[in-house]
């Protein structure tokens, strides 16, 4: 069945997202590093709600990630440009893959080289400190839209709401933002433990 489509913003709040977005915009394309704390919760979908992962979050923009997920379960996920690799280390795997439209939106917006403007459009997300952002391609993968909470007169980043085409709502808050200093040396270059199986994804 077909999903409804969303609701129409409310008069003028396509202009109020829209005037936000430019803070957020001008934060973002003044990062050159970011280190902090995320948390990230799922908040409905297939899957079931409640599952909540925390950790620490490094970004050298352009096309730098790594998420290193403390809690419940110690996993590392690095995105280097298109590749991708995901460290489980309880079952000791190591997943090299590619980035795919479907999951490279929040990527792309965090530590691509493309503007937000380029990316997406901009909208009210209900509430003064709210965007709401949906792709302007209409191929962009299976993502829905993002609404991003923002710190007022900064246009930092505080958190995120991902919606995707099946209904998953993922909701990542960051905290402890540390923008433009050096990072760990090394940080990106992660190499797979000793006995540790590699697994190749198309």
């Amino acid at each position: 069945a077909r999903r409804p489509p969303p609701p129409r913003d409310p008069p003028g709040g396509g202009r109020r997202g829209a005037a936000r977005a430019p803070a957020v915009e001008g934060w973002l394309s003044g990062t050159r590093t970011l280190e902090g704390r995320f948390t990230q919760t799922l908040v409905s979908g297939a899957l079931g709600t409640g599952l909540t992962e925390s950790g620490r979050l490094w970004i050298e923009r352009p096309g730098r990630m790594r998420w290193d997920y403390e809690r419940p379960e110690r996993k590392v996920a690095i995105v280097l440009g298109e590749r991708t690799v995901l460290f489980l280390e309880e079952e000791r795997q190591w997943i090299r893959g590619k980035l795919g439209e479907e999951s490279g939106l929040l990527p792309a917006l965090l530590a691509g080289e493309k503007p937000l403007s380029a990316l997406f459009v901009a909208s009210d997300g209900g509430s003064p400190s709210k965007v709401r952002l949906r792709p302007r391609e209409a191929n962009a993968g299976a993502l829905e839209e993002i609404v991003l909470e923002i710190r007022p007169g900064t246009g930092e980043i505080a958190g995120a709401e991902v919606l995707d085409a099946a209904g998953n709502r993922t909701a990542y808050r960051f905290e402890g933002w540390k923008r433009n200093r050096k990072l760990p040396e090394g940080v990106f270059a992660l190499e797979p433990p000793p006995g540790t199986e590699v697994v190749e994804q198309p």
